[in-house]
C-alpha cells in the first residue's frame, strides 16, 4: 500500500535508503558533526541502520526506542502490516509529531513521498531534500548491462503508468 502511494510506484530498499545517507555523509565537511535520526515505524530498517551505522563509529546514529514499529508484510485479514493501519493511539500521533518536528531540525533528509517529510520541509525551508522517487533503484542500468540473460530490452517493454 506504501507503494501506491508514492509517485513512483515504488519504495525504495533500505540498502538505497542507507546508500543515500553514506552519499550525504561522505561529501559532508570532515569537521562537521556526523549524525543520522532514523524516523521509522519499520523495525528492519531500524535493524539494518543500526548494522550501518554501528556505536563504535564515527556516525552517530540516533532514534526514538520507545516507538511502536511493525515487522512489514501482510496481515491476515489482507490489509498490509503497517503502524499507522492498525489500531491507533494518542501516543502513535504523538509519536509521529515528536519525529516529524524532528526531522524539521535536520540539515538534510532522505526520504520517499511521506506526510511527515512534508511537515519537515514546510518547517524548515532551509532543509535540503533528497528524495527516493525515482521509478527504478540506483545503478539499474549498470546491474542491467551486467545481466547473466543478455539484454533485457530485447525481451521486455517497461511500461510506465502511475497510478494504475
Amino acid at each position: 500500500e506504501v507503494t501506491a502511494c508514492q509517485l513512483s510506484q515504488r519504495v525504495p530498499s533500505t540498502t538505497e535508503f542507507i546508500a543515500a545517507v553514506r552519499r550525504l555523509l561522505d561529501a559532508a565537511p570532515q569537521a562537521m558533526r556526523r549524525t543520522v535520526f532514523l524516523a521509522s515505524d519499520d523495525i528492519h530498517a531500524v535493524q539494518a541502520f543500526q548494522e550501518a551505522f554501528p556505536a563504535d563509529e564515527p556516525v552517530e546514529l540516533c532514534l526514538r526506542s520507545a516507538v511502536r514499529r511493525s515487522d512489514g508484510g501482510v496481515r491476515a485479514d489482507g490489509v498490509d502490516n503497517e503502524v499507522h493501519r492498525s489500531a491507533c493511539e494518542a501516543r502513535d500521533a504523538a509519536d509521529a509529531l515528536v519525529d516529524a518536528l524532528c526531522l524539521s531540525r535536520c540539515q538534510e533528509l532522505v526520504c520517499i513521498d511521506s506526510n511527515l517529510a512534508i511537515f519537515a520541509a514546510v518547517m524548515n525551508p532551509n532543509l535540503q531534500l533528497h528524495a527516493l522517487n525515482d521509478i527504478l533503484p540506483e545503478g539499474w542500468q549498470e546491474a542491467a548491462t551486467n545481466c547473466a540473460f543478455g539484454a533485457i530490452h530485447a525481451v521486455y517493454r517497461v511500461a510506465y503508468k502511475p497510478m494504475v
